[in-house]
């Protein structure tokens, strides 16, 4: 079984969703990756007044005169708004429309 396979439970627990609605964890999109403290040693979280190590890069794209480019965005755990870092992979909240809503209209 891959990682990749079943998303660990959720720490936060069951928020509160808007009627109809339930979260559910998926793997973040190809931009976000885990980012280890060695790899970024001087840097911190972008979230200003935080000196926390980065867990996790979100790699945001620049555009200029000479191209397009790559500029890694990095965060702690504190600062992930709605993501997490599971066994190195970066997972992130989905709302999602229950089933049984849409059985019953």
């Amino acid at each position: 079984m891959s990682r990749y396979d079943q998303p660990p439970p959720d720490p936060l627990g069951p928020d509160e969703a808007p009627r109809g609605f339930h979260y559910e964890w998926v793997v973040a999109g190809s931009e976000w990756r885990a980012a280890s403290a060695q790899e970024y040693r001087e840097r911190r979280c972008r979230r200003p007044g935080c000196k926390n190590p980065p867990e996790a890069a979100l790699a945001r794209a620049h555009y200029g005169r000479q191209g397009r480019w790559s500029v890694d965005w990095l965060y702690c755990r504190e600062h992930l708004y709605g993501r997490r870092i599971e066994g190195g992979v970066v997972w992130q909240r989905r709302l999602v429309k229950d089933e049984a809503a849409e059985v019953a209209r």
